[in-house]
């Protein structure tokens, strides 16, 4: 991660905080950025980063390098359809094959 906010800093003449700030106010629904500066320099240099527009493409780069991976039971959500709708279309969401097979099925 530093080393692509180095890279990029590089490409706008700038500092890996003022990316890293730039790219945290630049995110969907972020309306504030705290900064944690302890001395005038630091806030200087942070509140340069409102000067600072990142592409896409380097918005999508550090987006990649920062996604969390969930555990269970989120990074089964894309299962989610075929558990819910075995196999049919509900709301337009189609659940693709049920998976649950039919050798897998107890009779009571």
């Amino acid at each position: 991660m530093i080393d692509e906010l180095e890279t990029i800093a590089k490409a706008h003449e700038s500092t890996a905080a003022r990316i890293a700030l730039a790219s945290v106010r630049m995110q969907p629904g972020v309306s504030s950025t705290i900064i944690g500066a302890r001395r005038v320099s630091q806030l200087e240099d942070n509140l340069k980063s409102a000067e600072i527009t990142l592409s896409t493409e380097e918005l999508a780069l550090l987006d990649s390098l920062t996604k969390p991976v969930l555990p269970f039971p989120q990074n089964m959500q894309p299962m989610f359809a075929s558990i819910h709708n075995g196999g049919t279309t509900i709301n337009g969401v189609a659940g693709g094959a049920s998976l649950v097979r039919k050798s897998d099925a107890k009779t009571y």
